[in-house]
Formats: C-alpha cells, structure tokens, sequence
C-alpha cells in the first residue's frame, strides 16, 4: 500500500483535482503504473474501469522502486511521476 500512496501523492502535488483509483492484480512481478484516461462507462466504486484499454500509461516501475527502504529509487520515481503528469497536463491544455 506504500507503493499507492507514494504514487498517488506525487500525482496529486501536480494535480490535485485529479481521480484517482488503485487497480489490483495477481500479476507478478508487482509492478506500479500511473495511467491516464477517462471512461464514461467508469463508476465510482468499480475496482477496474471496464474499458482500460483507453487508458494511457504514463509511468511503470517495479513495485520496489517506490518502497521507503529504496529512498534512491523512490525519489526518482516521484520526479518521474510529477513529470509525467505535467507532461500530461501541458498536453490536455493545447
């Protein structure tokens, strides 16, 4: 859960208006990934949006590259992420 929140937290310092939703697989090895997308079909509640395909990929880490212990990783990571949700954010706005 650490892995979430360190994500979440770095999407939300750029954007914090932003939705967010953790979505959970049995797929190993664990890996993080912060997408970017809407579904209309999405309801608040649902644990996965029905249509992901839609979705972009902006970041993809192991899940270890976010853990507290990897504070080198981790940091690099959360400059990727609000780097990419700016990118992200400067996009949408043209």
């Amino acid at each position: 859960m650490q892995e979430f929140n360190t994500a979440k937290d770095a999407v939300l310092a750029v954007a914090p208006e932003t939705s967010i939703q953790m979505v959970k697989t049995d797929n190993y090895p664990v890996r993080i990934s912060v997408e970017y997308g809407s579904d209309p079909s999405y309801k608040k509640g649902q644990a996965e949006a029905p249509n992901h395909g839609n979705w972009e990929k902006i970041f993809d880490a192991r899940q270890q590259a976010l853990f507290r212990k990897n504070s080198g990783q981790r940091a690099q990571s959360i400059t990727e992420i609000k780097a990419a949700v700016t990118k992200m954010i400067a996009a949408a706005e043209l």
